[in-house]
């Protein structure tokens, strides 16, 4: 996603008109195209199917003289609209027994980009953090730190809901205990990607494996396999352990860390596809069983 996100920026310093960038997807279908955010330059940036852009290198690597290099007509009719809709987070709190100041924070976001409505990305996030703490209420003893789940806004574009978040509860951000993002896609549970100091780590690892290997989502990595979540990161620079929710590719049973283990989030990520006919009811269940297990254990440490 380097290319989507700075290519343009790179592309000009060499005197690029304009971008046409290869979309982030394991699909090779002509109508399977991605947008995304791009750093704003001075050209423009636009992305294409694999397809377009197989077909186009093909073309130019066949060019004997440069009357030859294929040449592309871009219409645009983007627009920056960055204060067209003013909306807002939202937070709800299960309140902690013993040590109700104490924050244990379940997270996803719910704003979409404007093909497709968003549904994995991130809908089912947000949902499953909500799924999660209602299941925790549903126990009848709440642990001793409250949970919190945050329903994020404008994450796609600039992390307003992220940034109002943390200049509202800059008073309380030392008592943010953990924050868990999900926003990677929920298929069967895995486990969760930690940012913390080692022997948090250690001990997640062996609380995962000795109470909720038995959901399937027992298992801890860290940051070198993929990161905790945009949202959260300002929480995780300020000192918060951070993790983020990790599921297994549906389609090929790899996980994380492994080849292709990201392709069928991918696959619909940003796309016109990405609706609620994809999600699995029954993943999500699986899933928001696991987030619950996690977030009650770290709650009540």
């Amino acid at each position: 996603m380097r290319f989507r996100t700075r290519g343009a920026i790179e592309a000009a310093k060499y005197g690029a008109l304009a971008v046409l960038v290869r979309s982030v997807t394991p699909d090779s279908e002509f109508h399977s195209i991605h947008t995304g955010s791009s750093a704003r330059t001075t050209i423009p940036a636009a992305a294409i199917s694999p397809a377009d852009a197989n077909m186009i290198e093909r073309i130019y690597k066949r060019a004997q003289t440069s009357d030859n290099v294929p040449r592309v007509k871009l219409v645009m009719n983007a627009r920056l609209m960055e204060n067209a809709k003013q909306s807002a987070n939202v937070i709800i709190d299960l309140k902690g027994s013993t040590a109700p100041e104490e924050i244990v924070l379940l997270s996803g976001h719910f704003d979409s980009w404007d093909i497709g409505v968003g549904a994995m990305d991130d809908g089912a996030g947000a949902f499953l953090a909500w799924e999660a703490a209602r299941l925790i209420a549903l126990e009848g003893r709440p642990p001793r730190r409250t949970i919190r789940v945050v329903m994020w806004n404008n994450e796609e574009t600039l992390q307003r809901g992220a940034k109002a978040y943390y200049k509202q509860h800059e008073h309380e951000i030392k008592q943010h205990r953990f924050a868990i993002e999900s926003d990677i896609g929920v298929f069967e549970p895995w486990g969760l990607t930690v940012a913390a100091d080692p022997k948090m780590v250690s001990n997640l690892r062996n609380y995962g494996m000795d109470l909720i290997k038995i959901l399937g989502a027992g298992n801890v990595t860290t940051t070198d396999v993929e990161g905790p979540g945009t949202d959260i990161a300002m929480l995780c620079d300020n000192g918060v352990p951070c993790a983020g929710f990790l599921s297994v590719n549906p389609e090929n049973g790899a996980v994380p860390g492994e080849p292709h283990w990201e392709d069928h989030y991918f696959r619909y990520h940003h796309t016109n596809n990405d609706r609620v006919e994809i999600i699995d009811k029954h993943q999500l269940r699986r899933s928001a069983a696991a987030l619950a297990a996690w977030a009650y254990l770290i709650a009540d440490m």
